[in-house]
């Protein structure tokens, strides 16, 4: 069975080449001109895996679409990827503020398309994941004060982690895993939203932070690390031969 895909954007020639693409990768494809329909289109239509929402439409934009999506029951499963022309943080963590779980910016590459894609609509798919035993710490950029957060599981859609606090859930954060950096010879950032955050222990929460807006070169190391299930510190040597 095709996964579903709903794309709603109000410029024709935009629309037309994301939903060829994407129904000659083997999806199938539904796609509107404005929210208002997509969110009718929505409501009538229980298998929807994936929408692909513009931001700026004359009927029912990105954002209200956003607060409307949230109002509807049954629809935790849906994920939400903004495609934009606009590359402004600002307007980038507010769409992630109200629920969106990704964006792509236009023009739109088909392969960033497709991969970005394939690695929402396997979120909910724990199978290719790192059990970390490498003391692997991140800390929140950003924050008034300083933190280490222990990385208990690494993906190419998400990690988890366990702080002494909770953390909000769908808000986005950005993420610094000092590791990684030395791992790959560059600072990297991870935006990313916060899924679920429960207490497990006294004073420890752990929580699954989805990752959004992954740059694709730091997206496919994690690939490679998750999908040969190496630990970091083997991995380490495997990246550096293939370099």
């Amino acid at each position: 069975m095709k996964e579903k895909i709903l794309v709603i954007d109000d410029n024709d020639n935009i629309r037309l080449y994301v939903s060829t693409v994407l129904t000659r990768a083997g999806y199938e494809v539904i796609q509107t001109s404005n929210g208002l329909n997509g969110m009718q289109i929505l409501k009538k239509t229980n298998d929807i895996k994936l929408i692909l929402l513009d931001i700026m439409m004359p009927i029912m934009g990105g954002f209200d679409f956003l607060q409307a999506f949230k109002k509807v029951s049954n629809l935790s499963d849906v994920k939400i990827c903004m495609m934009t022309a606009i590359s402004e943080k600002e307007e980038i963590l507010k769409s992630l503020k109200l629920g969106a779980h990704d964006y792509i910016v236009k023009v739109i590459d088909k392969d960033i398309l497709l991969d970005k894609v394939k690695r929402l609509i396997n979120t909910n798919n724990d199978n290719q994941f790192v059990v970390l035993k490498t003391n692997l710490n991140a800390n929140i950029k950003g924050a008034p004060f300083k933190i280490d957060l222990k990385v208990n599981k690494l993906s190419e859609s998400y990690l988890e982690l366990d702080s002494p606090f909770e953390l909000e859930s769908n808000e986005p954060i950005t993420i610094k895993v000092p590791y990684l950096d030395s791992l790959w010879g560059e600072e990297s950032e991870l935006i990313c939203v916060v899924e679920t955050s429960k207490q497990t222990k006294p004073n420890l929460y752990t929580s699954k932070l989805i990752f959004s807006g992954l740059d694709e070169d730091i997206s496919r190391r994690i690939r490679e690390l998750t999908v040969n299930k190496r630990e970091l510190d083997q991995a380490k040597e495997v990246i550096q031969q293939e370099e």
